[in-house]
């Protein structure tokens, strides 16, 4: 009986929305792609909390179900932008042409392949949250069109259901574009006033209009509104990927105005923030009306011409490191160094990715969001590196590295900021297995032994090493006997233990040669990375930091507690080598006074801030003019303890750091000798041997 009752009503309903022209398939057929497209966001959003449900433990679903409400802007923005390709189509048809098979076929086939092409890319979404632990941004563009990263495309169909997922598309494709003809045409419906062909077309308009847009402010929505909490996990469940992933095309200029995604200070603010957070007792500034950091600071001790071997390790984050509370045994041999040199308990990464880490290790500079300043061509022969300063005191200065020099524009920066020579590739003299990347961590170490011994002695060397055995698809010798598939812990785990291994091995080499005892040894990470990186989130970027050379002054073996970051390295190189020199970097020496309070940023591609000033907090500032929050976790675990709101000194300090960087960038002063130069005088010196 109550099924009867309700027949007459949906009836009646169905009538009057016939008698308005609201069932006419102008307006019935984007509403229903609007409605799918916007069912298969949401049906994704619950795929990630299933599959990556460990994410999201320490979530309210309080929290959660914002994050799902937030997310329907973000889905109206781009089911708006998927309807828009149909609405000429079905707004000037007449209608006796709707009435037609064949034409509700090839509407129905173009509507069905844009939302199965809005399920490609969710899909693939899906697994680049898994990897990344954001949705699709800037990287999906750097890696596709970046040189030397031809080997993805192999790992891709390697280590991902590539085909079966296509098959499933497929099968998708044709199933929403049987729901559209099933659902998107009325025939009865088809006819009407004129006015209705008139009005519901400008009114549809307006409405998918105002989808796109977000709002009915002046801007349009951005990712602002997904900062609403400090875990980052909620926030890209929040977003949308096809979203994101339009954010970052209409970025790659490369840049992006500042002013446009936070609240900024006036430039004397900005030099005297700055100022306290990087100047010490040591630094004597210079009259500089540009830079603020343009010092001569002048080491403990008289200079030294002593080696330097700097080892850049491929996503090997703390969680590695016994010494740092992570997995014990894991890593044995870079523990013994870390327990016999000094190392930074508390130390962070510059940025998510190695470009990134480049920008901070080997320049002492924070990076900008978008692209990294390493991979942009303003950069070439500008900019302050520690190879540029040791070639002035006369050091040979080598890059190292089993995959290619053009990669992530390395060959570039590097060549024309200091790095005279690079050994790379089928350079190395020793070669036993090619992995997709390059030749594995043990070819690197051994090679860079022959190297160094047939250096010329008269001169003191610099030589950068970069790892890539731990990073996808984690191959190594051996690695194809394992029963576990690429990518699974067993297999990362092992790429872990045969890096060290490599180190080991490495170490023990270079100690039967004179140079050892005149050579420090740096170690850090260039990001967090792989298997036990989770909980995601700011407590991950903590890296090791170590340096390392026994009998040499400085260097006796001790823990050096408080904040610090990868832009400390190269300050505290030139404090080891001693004497005194004239630098722009926004980092300083951790030696020297290691102890008092420091700081570290972390600066995301799009835009987020992480500024740390004690090892278990952290200030996040968001883009777009998102709440800035403090978020408090536990070293030792990375867990979230406590969210608060950010003071705004905090805020301020930390915007004040990236303000300056974009600043000293785009006038080219991040170098104390750039103001001399014509912007098209830079060239690359290096060659590749």
């Amino acid at each position: 009986m109550r099924t009867r009752s309700r027949l007459p009503h949906t009836s009646r309903l169905a009538g009057a929305l016939r008698r308005l022209g609201l069932l006419h398939c102008r307006t019935r057929l984007p509403i229903l792609v609007l409605a799918l497209a916007i069912a298969l966001s949401m049906l994704q959003r619950l795929a990630l909390l299933a599959i990556y449900r460990e994410r999201f433990a320490q979530d309210s679903w309080l929290s959660i179900a914002r994050g799902f409400a937030t997310g329907l802007r973000f889905d109206l923005v781009v089911g708006g932008m998927l309807v828009v390709p149909l609405l000429p189509i079905v707004f000037l048809a007449p209608s006796w042409l709707t009435e037609r098979r064949h034409f509700k076929r090839a509407v129905a086939a173009l509507a069905g392949g844009l939302l199965g092409l809005l399920a490609l890319l969710l899909a693939i979404d899906v697994f680049f949250f898994g990897e990344f632990g954001e949705r699709l941004d800037h990287k999906v563009w750097s890696y596709a069109t970046g040189t030397g990263n031809e080997y993805i495309r192999q790992v891709i169909f390697e280590q991902f259901p590539v085909i079966p997922a296509l098959a499933a598309l497929a099968i998708t494709t044709v199933g929403l574009s049987a729901l559209v003809v099933r659902f998107g045409f009325d025939d009865r419906s088809n006819r009407g006033p004129a006015w209705h062909a008139l009005v519901w077309p400008v009114v549809l308009s307006g409405l998918i209009f105002l989808a796109i847009r977000g709002t009915t402010s002046s801007h349009a929505i951005n990712t602002g509104p997904a900062y609403f909490g400090a875990d980052s996990s909620v926030t890209q469940l929040a977003l949308n990927g096809v979203f994101t992933l339009r954010e970052a095309l209409a970025d790659l200029s490369n840049d992006i105005d500042p002013s446009s995604m936070y609240e900024l200070l006036p430039d004397d603010e900005v030099d005297r923030r700055v100022r306290d957070l990087v100047l010490t007792a040591e630094d004597q500034p210079i009259a500089d009306p540009v830079n603020p950091l343009h010092r001569r600071t002048r080491a403990a001790r008289p200079a030294r011409d002593l080696n330097v071997v700097l080892v850049v390790l491929e996503g090997m984050h703390w969680s590695y490191l016994g010494h740092l509370g992570g997995r014990a045994g894991l890593m044995p041999n870079l523990d013994a160094l870390a327990a016999n040199g000094v190392h930074a308990q508390y130390a962070f990464a510059v940025g998510g990715r190695t470009q990134r880490g480049m920008s901070g290790i080997v320049a002492s500079f924070p990076d900008l969001p978008i692209a990294s300043v390493t991979t942009r061509n303003e950069t070439a022969g500008t900019f302050l590196t520690l190879p540029g300063l040791l070639k002035q005191r006369g050091y040979q200065t080598l890059f190292i590295y089993g995959g290619p020099a053009h990669r992530d524009h390395r060959q570039t920066f590097l060549g024309s900021n200091g790095v005279d020579r690079f050994v790379v590739e089928d350079a190395l003299p020793v070669r036993t297995l090619r992995t997709s990347l390059g030749w594995n961590d043990r070819d690197l170490f051994r090679s860079a032994i022959e190297v160094l011994n047939d250096l010329p002695g008269d001169r003191p060397f610099f030589a950068l090493m970069l790892t890539l055995t731990f990073h996808r698809p984690y191959e190594f010798p051996g690695s194809h006997l394992l029963a576990s598939p690429p990518g699974s812990e067993e297999r990362q785990l092992a790429a872990v233990r045969f890096c060290d291994a490599a180190i080991g091995e490495f170490i023990a080499a270079a100690r039967q040669h004179e140079w050892f005892d005149r050579t420090i040894f740096v170690f850090v990470a260039d990001h967090m990375g792989g298997i036990l990186q989770e909980p995601r989130g700011p407590a991950m970027n903590r890296i090791p930091l170590i340096f390392y050379g026994p009998g040499i002054e400085g260097l006796e073996p001790r823990k050096v507690e408080g904040v610090h970051s990868q832009m400390d390295l190269a300050p505290t190189v030139m404090g080891l080598l001693g004497g005194s020199y004239e630098h722009t970097f926004f980092g300083r020496d951790l030696l020297r006074d290691g102890n008092r309070p420091a700081y570290a940023l972390t600066v995301e591609p799009a835009g987020e801030l992480f500024l740390y000033r004690e090892p278990d907090a952290v200030t996040i500032v968001p883009p777009m003019f998102g709440a800035p929050l403090t978020q408090r976790f536990d070293p030792e675990s990375g867990r979230t303890r406590e969210i608060e709101s950010a003071p705004i000194e905090r805020v301020h300090d930390a915007v004040a750091l990236l303000q300056l960087a974009h600043r000293l960038f785009h006038d080219l002063r991040y170098n104390v000798t750039a103001a001399e130069r014509a912007p098209g005088a830079a060239r690359i010196a290096a060659t590749v041997r």
